[in-house]
């Protein structure tokens, strides 16, 4: 039972869907690493699920947008980027990605729920994060 002490993401998924995993939360104090949508949510899971403390660490400042994406990949010249991205070698593709993407973001609706539950604790505004 509980949770690993240390994980990436993607193994938390099962765990924190059953009741188990979500009690393990409770009274815990968690680390979360990274300034992404995925890294906002689990800071929100864990606060949810009653950890005492909950600190999220980036190497940046966080990033708001609307989506995780360039808007050119989902505006008008959508077509042609994904075109682009398509005929290049495989091996590029990922380096492409990461230019489409700037880095990981955070959706403005959950950077905004982080901070009213860290004024809801007394712990005012979360560190750095103007992006």
């Amino acid at each position: 039972g509980g949770l690993p002490r240390l994980c990436h993401s993607s193994q938390l998924v099962r765990e924190l869907l059953d009741a188990e995993g979500k009690a393990a939360l409770r009274g815990s104090r968690v680390l979360v690493v990274g300034g992404g949508q995925t890294a906002g949510h689990l800071c929100l899971v864990a606060v949810k699920n009653g950890a005492t403390a909950v600190t999220l660490a980036a190497r940046r400042p966080i990033v708001r947008k609307p989506f995780d994406v360039d808007l050119q990949v989902v505006g008008d010249r959508r077509g042609e980027a994904l075109s682009s991205f398509w005929a290049a070698p495989p091996c590029d593709r990922p380096r492409l990605i990461g230019r489409l993407r700037g880095g990981g973001s955070m959706a403005g609706e959950v950077y905004a729920s982080l901070l009213r539950h860290a004024a809801a604790r007394g712990d005012g505004e979360l560190g750095g994060g103007e992006g």
